[in-house]
């Protein structure tokens, strides 16, 4: 297909740097430049919800053609934008609920492409594989705007298929078979053994679960732990913020509730428990219980 193509999650990722050039700007005190990145992300979000979007399909499409047709598959290239923020609050649901359908989330993993479309072959690279480097980016997005049931699901998906690899080291990307088909995904014939990027979707995947977001400047670490059964505890030592370091532990109390504690802190830090500020899933009656529990 002719240049230029238009990929989905590059609007996403080009909408969250101009938000975040906004911000900087108005940081420092460039209140032109602010508004006017901010204007420009606003109206990129406007557009990609417009003309990506198949209705037929509750789903985005994967590009945009040099004539600004649609490029129709569903792929995991959406997950990038649920996480940067770009898809509005009227699709959320729909695309989180396609990206699990059975044809898209393999039980290992969101696929690269349906296995319903005409493409697919669950051992091509771009055509069906799983990548674990994307799952942590969606774990993220789903933590994000308050899919935590969905966000456990896809982080049980990505730990248990570590398992299947000697020490716990995902290849570069593995098949797309479904899980209840196969005991194992399947290999990419060519695929590199040990993937830098596939480490950091652990860490990922653990701060997302743990809602751990750092906030240097104000002193202080929000937390907002959801523990499933299959990881009841969870220990972070000498986590730096800023100048200060704490270790916390975090556990699953009976009743399914998530605890958490300071077991060590150095330097001046607080501790607040805060649900994503974006998540639809919480109220203010949450926010206030968060803030009751961290003061007691």
């Amino acid at each position: 297909m002719p240049p230029p193509i238009a990929t989905c999650e590059l609007q996403g990722y080009w909408f969250i740097a101009q938000e975040l050039m906004g911000v900087l700007s108005a940081a420092m005190h460039a209140d032109g430049d602010s508004a006017s990145w901010l204007s420009s992300a606003s109206a990129l979000k406007e557009r990609f919800n417009r003309d990506w979007w198949m209705p037929d399909e509750q789903f985005f499409a994967v590009a945009l053609d040099p004539e600004k047709k649609q490029v129709r598959a569903v792929t995991s290239n959406v997950g990038h934008c649920l996480a940067t923020g770009i898809i509005d609050a009227e699709h959320r649901g729909p695309v989180v609920g396609r990206m699990f359908a059975p044809d898209v989330f393999s039980g290992w993993g969101i696929r690269t492409l349906s296995a319903a479309h005409a493409f697919y072959n669950p051992l091509s690279y771009h055509r069906g594989t799983v990548w674990a480097v994307e799952q942590g980016t969606i774990i993220f997005g789903l933590r994000r705007f308050g899919f935590d049931a969905r966000a456990l699901d896809l982080a049980r998906a990505l730990f248990e298929l570590a398992l299947l690899y000697p020490e716990d080291r995902i290849p570069e990307c593995v098949g797309g078979y479904a899980r209840g088909d196969r005991v194992t995904p399947g290999a990419y014939p060519r695929a590199n053994p040990t993937q830098l990027w596939n480490a950091t979707a652990f860490p990922l995947a653990v701060q997302s679960m743990l809602g751990l977001v750092p906030l240097a400047p104000a002193e202080t670490l929000i937390v907002d732990p959801i523990l499933p059964t299959w990881m009841p505890e969870v220990v972070v030592r000498d986590l730096r913020v800023g100048r200060a370091r704490v270790s916390l532990r975090f556990w699953r109390a009976d009743n399914g509730a998530s605890k958490w504690d300071v077991l060590h802190k150095q330097g001046t830090i607080r501790v607040v428990r805060q649900p994503p500020p974006e998540s639809r899933a919480v109220d203010v009656f949450d926010r206030a219980k968060g803030l009751l529990e961290s003061i007691a």
